[in-house]
């Protein structure tokens, strides 16, 4: 599986399109083949997939134990958000209204990857998740990636790794 990378800028316009940079776009494949899905995110954003890293979520969320009740809502919520979009040929998606107003999105979008799927934010809302100063970010990433076996070893290579 290939992993998603890039930060992306873009405008939504009055009638909800959105152009897709071809940066983007590349990451997702073969035009004609091309399928991607939304759904609603954590932290007010969306989520933008590919459909084949899709499966693999999908998969993980089917396996969910259907006699935890925490697992049935987080079922309900991830699929009835699922929504498959097209690209038309000027390269732009649309948001739906509910979409734009989940996210909160009015005219500006930022696109940024997780690896996995692309997150589409309103700008201002995300600078209130991300730490902003280098001091804030080392301390995360030292909290998060620091842990026995999580990482990146001097070499560079991560634990276990060749």
């Amino acid at each position: 599986m290939n992993f998603l990378f890039g930060r992306y800028e873009c405008k939504v316009d009055a009638k909800g399109r959105m152009r897709l940079p071809s940066k983007l776009l590349e990451q997702f494949g073969n035009r004609e083949e091309m399928e991607i899905v939304v759904n609603y995110g954590h932290e007010n954003s969306l989520m933008l997939f590919p459909v084949v890293h899709l499966n693999d979520l999908t998969l993980q969320v089917m396996q969910l134990n259907e006699h935890i009740e925490k697992n049935r809502l987080f079922k309900r919520m991830f699929f009835e958000g699922l929504d498959k979009i097209k690209v038309d040929s000027s390269d732009r998606i649309l948001l739906t209204k509910s979409l734009q107003d989940f996210a909160k999105i009015e005219s500006d979008v930022l696109i940024v990857t997780t690896g996995f799927y692309y997150e589409m934010w309103n700008p201002k809302i995300r600078e209130k998740y991300i730490p902003t100063n280098a001091e804030e970010r080392s301390e995360l990433a030292e909290e998060v990636m620091a842990e026995e076996g999580s990482g990146f070893t001097a070499g560079g290579a991560a634990p276990g790794g060749t």
